[in-house]
This record gives C-alpha cells, sequence and structure tokens, in this order.
C-alpha cells in the first residue's frame, strides 16, 4: 500500500483482512485511515483530532476516540455512531465478546457499551496514570 502520509500506530484486524494507520493530533492534526487488504483500497480516511483507535474482535467495526467522542463505524465504512463521553482516552481493549471497550482515560477507567457508544461504568483514580489496559483472553480477568 503506498501512502503519503506519516502514521505512528499501525493494526491489522484480528482476521487479518484490514490495516487501520493513524496519528494522534499532536502538532499538526491528526488522521486516521483504513484499507481493505483484499482490495488494497481504502475504505475510510478522515483528518481528527484521533487519540486512538482500535477493531473489534470480531472484527466487524473499528472505534476510535477524538474530541471526547467515541466514533463507531462497520468495515464498509459507515458510520454506525458517534456518542459523546465528555474525557480523552489514549487505550482501548474490548471485551473477548466484543461486547464492552474499556478505555483509559486521564485518571479514569471507563467501560463503554459498544453497541450504544454509553458509558456503563467509570472509575476514577487519583494517584496513578494507567498506560495500558490487559486481559485475558477469555476477557475475565
Amino acid at each position: 500500500l503506498k501512502t503519503n502520509d506519516l502514521f505512528m500506530e499501525v493494526r491489522f484486524s484480528p482476521d487479518g483482512k484490514y490495516l487501520m494507520a493513524y496519528k494522534p493530533n499532536i502538532l499538526d492534526g491528526g488522521k486516521i485511515t483504513v484499507w481493505d487488504l483484499t482490495t488494497r483500497k481504502i475504505i475510510f480516511s478522515e483528518i481528527t483530532n484521533i487519540q486512538t483507535a482500535d477493531f473489534t474482535p470480531n472484527s466487524k467495526y473499528f472505534v476510535y476516540e477524538a474530541y471526547k467522542k467515541i466514533y463507531k463505524y462497520g468495515v464498509d465504512g459507515k458510520q454506525v455512531y458517534s456518542s459523546e463521553i465528555g474525557v480523552e482516552t489514549r487505550k482501548h481493549s474490548f471485551s473477548a465478546d466484543s461486547k464492552y471497550i474499556y478505555a483509559n482515560g486521564f485518571y479514569q477507567f471507563l467501560k463503554i457499551d459498544v453497541e450504544t457508544g454509553k458509558i456503563v461504568k467509570q472509575i476514577e483514580y487519583k494517584k496513578e496514570f494507567l498506560d495500558k489496559l490487559l486481559f485475558s483472553s477469555d476477557g475475565m480477568y
């Protein structure tokens, strides 16, 4: 795939059919691009204040956070929703069943319903900054 863009993060969908590349908004604006690797064509590209992005474990959707909102798109490039969460996030993890997004905000941990984009649980912590969330393969721990 050829591109003239500089990307800082690259992710393959779990099924290996799609590629996502993005650069967070640091100085000159952020951008996210998603390619269909079968056709080698761009299915989604947007200049935005992106912070983090990833594919759902079932490879049917991708989500990203920008402007304190969660955006969900199908791998066809069509928007499913945008949902105000009021928090910038840095890392996303998904439940094994693809039902929840676990997001690390600044001194906050969010559990977000993937279907609606609404916060299900919010835990604040004051003493430490967490950089990454990791879960067991069965999603239980």
